[in-house]
């Protein structure tokens, strides 16, 4: 058999060279533009994909990012007024103090807009203390605002009440 290869590769006994010239993968050019361009459209949905995740995780982090703001609104017992149709005001202060002695999450309802924001921080630490004379007042609230989730939240920095000094 050694002998058979040995007379091929001299061209001698008639043998059929299977070999693939040299520069050619065995398809014709065409089919090789086809595996180009898949290949090409391939890395392209890639790359827009990563630039899409990239794009979606900036917004996120820009959401997140602290701002300082001044927000003046009611401060009022979050679970009542997200489970009791808006319960807030001076019919519904009684509820909300003793809401918010227990250590019930409080936020400020903003004026105008309505715009929830819940309050962490210092001022909601044990069990709300420093926000208990606070509740179903209306008030003008210091302090950075971020959001998550689409809830935002204010770390009240300082708070009194509106029209006073």
């Amino acid at each position: 058999m050694r002998e058979a290869l040995d007379s091929c590769r001299d061209g001698a006994g008639g043998c059929i060279d299977l070999r693939i010239p040299a520069g050619t993968s065995g398809h014709n050019q065409s089919e090789r533009k086809k595996e180009t361009m898949t290949r090409r459209m391939i890395v392209l949905a890639v790359v827009l994909m990563a630039l899409g995740a990239a794009i979606t995780a900036g917004g996120a982090r820009a959401n997140s990012m602290p701002k300082d703001a001044k927000i003046t609104g009611e401060v009022v017992d979050l679970p009542c007024y997200e489970g009791k149709n808006g319960a807030r005001g001076e019919g519904h202060k009684s509820c909300a103090l003793s809401c918010a002695k227990k250590g019930n999450q409080l936020a400020i309802v903003e004026n105008g807009t309505n715009t929830v924001y819940a309050i962490t921080g210092d001022y909601s630490a044990n069990k709300n203390e420093k926000l208990i004379p606070f509740v179903a007042e209306t008030v003008e609230a210091t302090g950075e605002v971020t959001e998550k989730d689409g809830k935002k939240f204010i770390a009240v920095t300082s708070l009194k009440k509106a029209g006073k000094s």
